[in-house]
């Protein structure tokens, strides 16, 4: 239904058409961007994909923990700031950028409490529209338990504190948040955690819309109109509220 449509997808700012050509996925770790990421790259080969977690590991020659541990958070935020700024300026168009946990946060120099990163955010959109990928806390918690690859973000703070305070902070820096949290599911009268296909075809869309580009005319997982159909809709909405999504 066109309730259920809207409220997945929230436009924050209206952008400009064809202004900025690159495309940040950022939301909590273990929401799911880099697999979204994958499959938006193995749809349309033009992008090119690129992890600030793996540009980071790459300039410093070391995993992030060990990033961590030698140095300090601020340190680790200040390298990926600057892989924001490379990220950003790397290609003109169809760069893909899957951004880490904490994107949107630097650290207070005085307290050392998260605060919100206008320069990395900043960075990313010189020249890319950014995506917040909006998960339950509870499914974000479940999913990261137990990996080393992900140091701990506290001392004193939970993982869903964190969480908690950050959240406005994604949807400050977001142009589109798609709230992949919770969806009715008809057949089962029940909730069900909305599917990262659904969320990586949207992100399509709005993509090949407001960058202006034409999407690819491939046998992939997704069936995209032309994008003026894209366009024709009200209010340059890139779904088209009777387009029924093929899952």
């Amino acid at each position: 239904s066109s309730s259920s449509s809207s409220s997945f997808a929230r436009e924050t700012n209206d952008l400009p058409l064809g202004a900025k050509k690159n495309v940040a996925i950022i939301g909590g770790r273990g929401c799911g961007k880099s697999s979204i990421c994958r499959r938006l790259l193995a749809h349309d080969k033009r992008f090119k994909l690129m992890s600030l977690d793996d540009l980071i590991v790459y300039e410093e020659s070391m995993s992030i923990p060990e990033i961590v541990s030698k140095h300090s958070w601020n340190y680790f935020r200040d390298v990926e700031y600057k892989c924001c700024r490379k990220a950003a300026n790397a290609f003109e168009e169809f760069t893909l950028i899957d951004c880490g946990g904490g994107i949107c946060v630097d650290l207070d120099p005085e307290t050392g409490e998260e605060i919100y990163s206008e320069r990395k955010i900043n960075a990313l959109k010189e020249t890319a529209m950014v995506v917040f990928i909006k998960r339950d806390v509870d499914y974000l918690a479940s999913k990261i338990a137990g990996d080393a690859n992900r140091p701990s973000l506290s001392e004193t703070n939970s993982f869903k504190e964190i969480m908690a305070r950050r959240e406005p902070w994604y949807e400050r820096a977001a142009d589109l948040i798609l709230d992949g949290s919770l969806e009715s599911n008809s057949d089962k009268n029940e909730m069900a955690l909305v599917k990262k296909k659904k969320i990586g075809k949207e992100i399509l869309r709005y993509f090949y819309a407001k960058a202006d580009v034409e999407p690819l005319d491939v046998a992939g997982f997704y069936e995209i109109g032309s994008v003026e159909s894209l366009k024709k809709i009200e209010k340059n909405r890139w779904l088209s509220e009777e387009d029924e999504i093929r899952m």
